[in-house]
């Protein structure tokens, strides 16, 4: 096949506009899919997590008054179970203890999931008695009793 000169220009220009199409459409450089971490190594990033978690909120809260944490609905979710004495503190001091106790769960994670770290905190016979709202796991409540 004998190539003129307009045909030879012709696809110049197309091999350039291609060229432009991906430069500007293509792929990113610099950014990529973080690997997944899945099955046993995600259950054992929680539970060690709770663990943390644990420890570190004994430090604040009264002796005694966490009987257990355990997963919730998610891995950035921790289920607290409470004694009867978190019942009979004053209000105010609950909801401290409480909003303690989300950013200690927080500080647990990378700065973006963060955000998405919640509490439950529920009673021996598993009542809610607080804990992240639906919508924005950061603002926290409690029962008034």
């Amino acid at each position: 096949m004998v190539f003129t000169t307009a045909m030879k220009k012709g696809l110049i220009v197309l091999v350039l506009l291609a060229g432009l199409v991906y430069l500007f459409w293509g792929p990113r450089s610099g950014t990529y899919d973080a690997p997944q971490v899945t099955g046993d190594q995600t259950e054992a990033t929680a539970e060690f997590n709770r663990a943390v978690f644990f420890e570190k909120a004994t430090d604040f809260m009264p002796r005694g008054m966490i009987l257990k944490t355990a997963e919730g609905r998610s891995g950035h979710e921790v289920r607290i179970t409470v004694t009867d004495a978190w019942k009979v503190l004053d209000y105010g001091v609950r909801l401290n203890f409480a909003r303690k106790l989300w950013k200690t769960w927080a500080k647990l994670f990378p700065t973006a999931a963060g955000s998405t770290a919640r509490i439950v905190i529920v009673d021996g016979k598993g009542r809610k008695l607080g804990g992240s709202r639906l919508l924005n796991s950061s603002n926290i409540w409690v029962q008034e009793m």
